[in-house]
């Protein structure tokens, strides 16, 4: 985007937003040098935390299809609350 640019829509879940660029500003070769290893090791930790997300969940629902792991739904409502409403 460039300044006076104005965004589409954004979809936030049950939100949205728009966004209208007011000004935009390059960081300079030092300030960028000191924030680059940490924007990348916060970059590599979500990355490595929503992989493990995607195998423990996969994991479980092939566990489950093969029997090694059994659920008893009503006891899970019944521990949520679900069943209460």
């Amino acid at each position: 985007m460039k300044p006076g640019d104005i965004s589409q829509a954004i979809s936030l879940g049950q939100k949205g937003a728009v966004v209208a660029l007011l000004e935009k500003q390059s960081p300079t070769d030092a300030e960028f040098d000191a924030v680059k290893d940490r924007v990348k090791a916060s970059l590599l930790d979500r990355k490595r935390s929503e992989a493990e997300e995607v195998f423990v969940a996969s994991l479980r629902d092939r566990l489950e299809k093969e029997g090694h792991i059994i659920v008893d739904k009503k006891k899970v409502e019944a521990l949520s609350g679900a069943g209460n409403q």
